[in-house]
């Protein structure tokens, strides 16, 4: 068995996927054990389901999905990610960063309980 490293950001919590049709995704996801938490049409159709330990965000037509870190110290994770020496990213909050990685995909860190 591996033993692998936590992530300096924390553990993958959540992820956005793209879905071309939101009911069908949704219903598939049911049946693995996710529960609907809530849905939105503005600015797009998107719809948040959970097991409990992942948050999954099912969106229509979203290019690039974010992969989403949440932790409840990020502030102190994010200072530590920037004494390091941690670059191309953008401000988001007093405790969120979005980060740009090479290929600009987008890494969003949150503190736990926004």
């Amino acid at each position: 068995m591996f033993n692998f490293p936590t992530a300096k950001p924390g553990d993958v919590t959540a992820i956005t996927i793209t879905s071309a049709d939101l009911e069908k995704s949704l219903q598939y996801y049911k049946q693995l054990g996710f529960a609907e938490l809530f849905r939105a049409d503005f600015p797009f159709s998107w719809i948040q389901i959970s097991d409990g330990a992942l948050l999954i965000m099912l969106r229509r037509v979203f290019p690039n999905p974010p992969l989403l870190f949440f932790a409840s110290d990020m502030k102190a994770k994010i200072e530590k990610l920037k004494n390091e020496g941690l670059n191309y990213f953008s401000e988001s909050g007093e405790s969120s960063i979005v980060l740009t990685t090479p290929e600009k995909q987008k890494i969003n860190l949150f503190r736990l309980g926004m």
